[in-house]
């Protein structure tokens, strides 16, 4: 009976440990725990179900690529003012967390009006960060999923 019950434990500690390990927060999650941002902002958040949609609904303008990445995204969150914080303190705030965290995200591009990073497991990005950075406005789109580094690369590429 006793060894029953332990192991019936184990194996309820072993499930809600890989649970917990597989949920990892994402970047606009600890973003939005920032002190006044929660309220300063919009967040939408776009699942797999709606990107299916999409994909679904343009598959006929999409490229046989771009179609395949947008299949391997679990979540998309768009993130923008609301016009209560400053659009550079927002900045400030995504930028300053980015920085904290430098073993966890890595700069991949910094152009005149957008930095984008990166999250890695081994060699999969599995999580993106877009920060626009011109616009008047604070703008910021949080991808999580697993993408390819380099269809991500031609994409920045194309962007100079």
């Amino acid at each position: 009976m006793m060894k029953k019950a332990l192991l019936l434990l184990l194996v309820a500690l072993t499930g809600t440990l890989t649970l917990s390990a597989q949920k990892e927060t994402d970047f606009t999650s600890r973003f939005l725990e920032q002190d006044h941002v929660e309220e300063a902002v919009f967040c939408q958040t776009v699942g797999p179900a709606m990107i299916a949609q999409l994909v679904t609904a343009y598959s006929g303008s999409l490229s046989p690529e771009v179609a395949a990445q947008l299949k391997n995204i679990k979540s998309m969150r768009v993130v923008t003012a609301k016009g209560t914080l400053a659009p550079d303190e927002l900045l400030r705030i995504a930028l300053n967390l980015l920085q904290q965290d430098k073993g966890r995200y890595t700069e991949l591009a910094e152009k005149s009006h957008y930095q984008l990073y990166a999250r890695k497991k081994k060699d999969t990005i599995v999580e993106l960060i877009l920060i626009d950075t011109q616009h008047a406005q604070f703008n910021m789109v949080n991808v999580t999923g697993t993408l390819d580094a380099d269809a991500l690369q031609q994409l920045i590429s194309k962007t100079q």
